[in-house]
């Protein structure tokens, strides 16, 4: 008798299970592999009022070299700059810095820091040893020593009127699409990383945009004022994609023919290029899920689970409250969550930078400090799968 209750028990279970939508325990990665604070290396820990009022947090980018180099890039404000008192961006003598980590140890490699004209500035891609680098219009490429390979100034004298607004890369960072304010006119220019090369122009007003190796995603409005997704490739017209929760514009490139579309609380959609809806997945914390940050080679992607206090204001960034709780590390070759990692000490509507290595094996992210995680390998993962439920929700 008291094996047939047992018995019964566990089929009601399967049952219940088979029923129900699960969502396993994501692992987490354990400590970090080295953590550093970054006011030891020049970073504004404590900056003036004026900075803080305009700036908020020193404006800070992250980006792998390649697999063993990490490039962190910042801005500071020279001290005394007797025009901060003004309260304006361009009333402030800005400095950018570069600082190049050995992954393996925490160590500086290198290190370089000079006047730079926009809060903006920094690095804007890595790959092969090699990195981008934006300060005002020039862009140059440097190597993991920080000797310059090439500068290309984006904003010539005979064009004054066109000036560089924002850069985008791909996930390999292999190839940049420049977006220029023209006078009425958004004008784009795609770009090789590898030689800081022009390879097409191109005009079209286009929003929220992300970029692969080969085509361009963003919104635009339809002459009946409504808002379509479009990808296109920098020298031929556009095709419209269907995607679901269209009230959300934020969809990134996590590899050359897949998309992720940032969705809040709801479950993340992975959508192919064709329109496909491959899977929506979401971790097991409610959450709003935001950052979507991939690797190189394409394997993994990152985002973050924020906890939001004031709920009813999530629709206005500038009254939202956010606080990053977690970082995400999703497998998609084994449809699987990685891991993740516990953020402490979040601070209130934090930038929250972070990057993944080119393999997707190594997290780096600036919370309180700068902290760098060795993630588990995939062999483990595909092990652990073969164990438990996919952490996926297939559409």
């Amino acid at each position: 008798m008291p094996r047939l209750i047992l018995l019964s028990v566990a089929l009601l279970s399967l049952l219940t299970v088979k029923g129900t939508e699960v969502t396993p325990q994501v692992p987490s990665a354990g400590e970090p592999s080295f953590a550093i604070r970054l006011s030891t290396l020049g970073y504004p820990t404590y900056p003036s009022k004026n900075f803080s009022k305009t700036f908020g947090i020193a404006p800070t980018k992250l980006a792998f070299a390649d697999s063993e180099h990490l490039v962190v890039t910042f801005i500071s404000s020279d001290p005394g700059t007797p025009s901060e008192r003004q309260g304006r961006p361009d009333s402030f003598r800005l400095r950018l810095h570069i600082l190049v980590f050995e992954i393996r140890n925490g160590s500086v490699d290198a290190k370089r820091d000079w006047p730079t004209p926009n809060p903006n500035d920094g690095v804007v891609a890595g790959h092969d040893g090699k990195i981008v680098v934006r300060a005002g219009d020039e862009l140059t490429l440097y190597d993991t020593t920080l000797k310059a390979l090439k500068v290309t100034d984006t904003g010539p004298a005979y064009e004054s009127h066109r000036r560089l607004y924002r850069i985008y890369t791909s996930p390999s960072g292999r190839f940049l699409l420049l977006e220029f304010n023209a006078g009425a006119d958004t004008e784009y220019s795609w770009m090789n990383a590898d030689n800081l090369e022009t390879l097409h122009s191109f005009s079209e007003r286009l929003s929220f945009l992300s970029i692969s190796d080969t085509e361009i995603g963003g919104w635009r409005n339809t002459p009946s004022r409504q808002h379509e997704f479009v990808i296109r490739k920098s020298n031929e017209p556009g095709r419209v994609i269907a995607l679901p929760n269209r009230w959300s514009t934020k969809v990134s490139f996590v590899n050359e023919d897949t998309i992720a579309v940032e969705s809040g609380y709801s479950p993340m959609p992975l959508v192919r290029t064709d329109g496909t809806i491959i899977e929506s997945i979401a971790p097991h914390h409610y959450e709003w899920f935001s950052r979507v940050t991939t690797s190189a080679e394409g394997h993994r992607f990152a985002f973050t689970g924020s906890r939001i206090r004031n709920t009813l204001e999530i629709f206005e960034p500038h009254q939202t409250w956010e606080y990053v709780q977690r970082v995400y590390i999703y497998d998609m070759p084994t449809h699987t969550f990685a891991c993740d990692v516990k953020v402490k000490h979040s601070a209130r509507n934090q930038v929250f930078p972070l990057a993944l290595s080119p393999n997707g094996s190594t997290l780096a992210f600036l919370g309180e400090s700068l902290k760098v995680y060795q993630l588990p390998k995939r062999q483990s993962i595909a092990r652990r799968k073969r164990l438990i439920p996919s952490m996926g929700r297939p559409v």
